[in-house]
Formats: structure tokens, sequence, C-alpha cells
């Protein structure tokens, strides 16, 4: 496999804080806009982030494209569609950690997307703190729903911390659509499973945050999420 640097990545590497956010009208821009190959990757917009110095390894080289076959294109659409279920079912036995950590260091949200899948049903608490970096950085669209659901499932002190520092930054960005009702979703699941109180302090913040945008239902993410998080529990079944 190819060796990554641990490093924050550059602008050519992961975007300097790109993501797939919508921002509102009138939203000041000072960053350059994203190149068309940041595009691609999944990097359509600069935001300003007190995340951009945290250190994630980034693969200098392109993934192999074997890997990208059997594990990529089965699989970055998610778990919802039989045909990924069953592809994921017949191959999970040969996943491992140095497969889930390598897809999570590409520098494209489908690999990441899918290492995050991987990591959560191995499941790899050894990348907990890599997932969690990344979700605090944000710079792909796309791959914040499957960090969240890799923290949901680490289940641990850290992992809450990763979705409480999340959302005490990226609820006071009302006009960054990231994935901020999955981080929610993701809290309240471990609210229950740890028998703490965590999302009640982001409740204000989250009131607001939507104040503007109707279509987000947080009862609805939940519901989404718990969902989601038993299919996974069927599915870890074939390790």
């Amino acid at each position: 496999m190819n060796t990554a640097s641990d490093q924050p990545c550059s602008a050519d590497d992961a975007g300097s804080n790109l993501t797939g956010a919508q921002p509102a009208a009138g939203t000041p821009r000072h960053l350059a806009p994203p190149s068309p190959q940041e595009h691609v990757a999944g990097a359509t917009i600069r935001h300003a982030s007190p995340f951009a110095e945290l250190r994630v390894p980034c693969c200098s080289e392109p993934l192999d494209p074997a890997l990208r076959e059997r594990w990529v294109v089965p699989l970055y659409f998610g778990l919802h569609s039989a045909k990924a279920r069953a592809h994921l079912e017949q191959h999970l036995h040969a996943a491992d950690e140095e497969l889930a950590g390598h897809l999570l260091q590409q520098v494209d949200w489908r690999p990441r997307y899918v290492g995050a899948h991987l990591a959560a049903l191995i499941p790899c608490p050894q990348l907990e703190s890599l997932i969690g970096r990344l979700l605090l950085r944000s710079d792909l669209c796309y791959a914040g729903f499957a960090y969240c659901v890799a923290l949901a499932r680490f289940a641990s002190a850290d992992a809450a911390d990763y979705l409480d520092r999340y959302l005490d930054h990226y609820l006071s960005q009302p006009h960054l659509y990231f994935d901020q009702q999955h981080a929610m979703a993701a809290l309240a699941h471990l609210d229950r499973q740890r028998r703490e109180h965590r999302l009640a302090r982001h409740l204000p913040a989250w009131h607001a945050f939507v104040a503007d945008k109707p279509t987000w239902q947080l009862d609805e993410a939940c519901d989404h999420f718990e969902g989601y998080m038993a299919l996974l529990a069927t599915l870890e079944r074939h390790r």
C-alpha cells in the first residue's frame, strides 16, 4: 500500500478545509475557490476552521485500482442497497485495520467513506483519533456521516468528545451545511449507550442553527441514524 505523510494536508492534498457546504447568500469569502480536482475529490468550498492544523496522514499516490474496484466502487454509496450489503457480507472477512486506515488516508471522500465504515464494522478503535480529526477538519463532503457512524460504534468517551467539539464549532456556523444533524444523532445514540446527557447542552445552538433550515429535523435524523446502526449490527456477524 502507498505510504502516507502525517501532517496537516496541503491545499493540493485535502483542500485546506474544503467541503460540500452550501454557503448562505452574502457569506464572506476570503479563500480561493477549489480547483476542479478538489471538486472531484469532494472538496467543493473552502471554509476557515480552528481545526485546519490538526494532523492527518494523507497518501501521496492514487489508490490502487484493485482496492478501488473491490472495496470503494461497490460500497461508497452506503449500505442501504441489497447489492452493497451482499458484497460486504462476502468480503468483510478480508478487511482489517490496515485496509481501513489506508482508505481513510486517501484524499477523496469515497475511500474515506468506505474506510470509516470498515473501521466501524471490524471494529478498529485504534483509528478513532484519525476519524475524529477527519470529522473536525471536514475537508471533504459526504464522508462526515460515516465518521459519525464509526465514532458511535466505538462508543468511547473520546468518541463522544470528538462529537462535542464538532458541534461546539459547527453549530455556530449557520452558513455551513455540513454534518451537524448526523453528529447530533450520533451523540444522541452515545448518550443512550453511555447513559450520559451530552446532547442537551447542544440543543439551544441546534435550534438557532436550524432556524432557517426547515427540512433539518432532529427526530428524523435520529431515527435514520438508529436504523443505520441497527443495520451495521446485523452486518457485523459476517466478520
